[in-house]
């Protein structure tokens, strides 16, 4: 290929990988979820960049000093480690909820980036990775292969990380999203495999350029089955994943282990507190009640696979599946558990509580929405309750 078009190209990648960038950081919720992501966007575009100087100093379109030759080549290997790093990194970041496990994770991977790093910007005096002839010709280190290495070791932790998640069933919503992260690593490492039979071809360039529009269309599809505010899922997924679930007679004889109940939520009192203490105090109750459902599914004491889904405005269900069928009450104690502990502690203006209904799955419902309603009315008599013991 000639020069000038594998330049253009490398150019036509790097405007398309910056217009994702700027997609994500224009968006105030994605910036939030997805800023590894458009790092990572920005190491490849400082990668293709010092891709495309080399290629024009090696062809002898511009002329570069010895010192600038250098720089170059050392800025390209560098980066490519962040790169990889910064995809891994985002991986981890978006598929795994524990925090202090997520930085320990973080904080030893970056550790071969930062090995890398410092090879390649002392290659100038040592040759570690590439050194440069008195022609100012470029030629390989004894180290090249680290940051092949490196990179390739990333790529593939990425790809067996988010297959793993991909195929966890409580995961099923996030499951384009994990497979992306999967197949742009694939389609990373045979770009470059393919690129070192045909060095002409800008092959790497074009395949992440792929990648990263097949992760945007992954992230805005995921999150028409999220909630933005508590990043629980919403309606549509409930009604997408669990619709299915009834009057369906061969899925009845292949579920006679599990039980499934429906916990439907409703904060007491929220247009009170909104009242009170301003809309962004409501919006504080409904993050914290959503971070309390999301811990159920960590809590050693009931075991199963619960889901919760922001339902309506201050509704919330929980889709809860389990052996035992006294365990939806332990559920119900740990929410309400957690609900004294957070009153108690004096962190919020505000007195949180919530009355919960229940009701299994029945095979015989018709509809969602019956299903709802029999939730419904187990939870209005709990408000009944509520009010006459005031």
């Amino acid at each position: 290929m000639h020069t000038g078009l594998y330049i253009e190209l490398n150019v036509l990648c790097i405007f398309l990988l910056l217009i994702f960038y700027i997609k994500i950081e224009a968006n105030v919720y994605l910036r939030r979820i997805h800023r590894l992501l458009s790092c990572s966007a920005i190491m490849y575009i400082l990668f293709f960049a010092s891709d495309f100087l080399w290629k024009m100093i090696d062809s002898n379109i511009i002329t570069a000093s010895r010192e600038i030759n250098y720089i170059v080549n050392s800025f390209y290997f560098s980066i490519s480690g962040f790169a990889a790093l910064f995809w891994v990194m985002y991986c981890i970041d978006t598929q795994s909820h524990n925090t202090l496990k997520k930085r320990l994770i973080i904080g030893i991977i970056s550790i071969p980036t930062i090995v890398l790093f410092i090879m390649s910007v002392n290659s100038p005096f040592t040759g570690w990775i590439f050194y440069l002839d008195e022609a100012n010709n470029y030629h390989r280190g004894p180290f090249y292969y680290l940051q092949i290495v490196i990179t390739l070791g990333y790529l593939i932790f990425a790809i067996i990380f988010s297959g793993i998640n991909s195929a966890k069933k409580e995961n099923l919503p996030y499951r384009r999203l994990y497979l992306t992260s999967m197949l742009v690593p694939v389609l990373v490492i045979a770009s470059s495999i393919s690129q070192i039979y045909y060095p002409d071809y800008p092959m790497l360039p074009a395949s992440l350029t792929i990648g990263f529009s097949l992760m945007y269309l992954a992230i805005i599809d995921s999150q028409v089955l999220i909630d933005r505010m508590t990043t629980l899922y919403n309606r549509n997924w409930f009604y997408q994943n669990h619709l299915n679930l009834l009057n369906t007679e061969g899925q009845e004889k292949n579920r006679t282990n599990i039980i499934e109940e429906i916990i439907l939520i409703d904060i007491d009192g929220l247009r009170l507190i909104n009242d009170a203490h301003g809309k962004d105090t409501g919006d504080d109750a409904l993050i914290r009640l959503s971070n309390i459902l999301k811990d159920i599914q960590r809590a050693s004491q009931i075991p199963g696979y619960y889901r919760a889904v922001r339902f309506g405005d201050d509704e919330f269900v929980v889709l809860c599946e389990f052996a035992d069928d006294n365990k939806v009450e332990t559920v119900m104690n740990y929410i309400d558990m957690r609900l004294r502990v957070l009153n108690a502690s004096g962190t919020v203006p505000y007195e949180l509580s919530v009355s919960m209904g229940h009701t299994k799955y029945l095979h015989q419902t018709t509809t969602l929405a019956e299903l709802m309603d029999f939730a419904d009315q187990d939870m209005y008599k709990v408000k009944v309750r509520k009010q006459r013991d005031m």
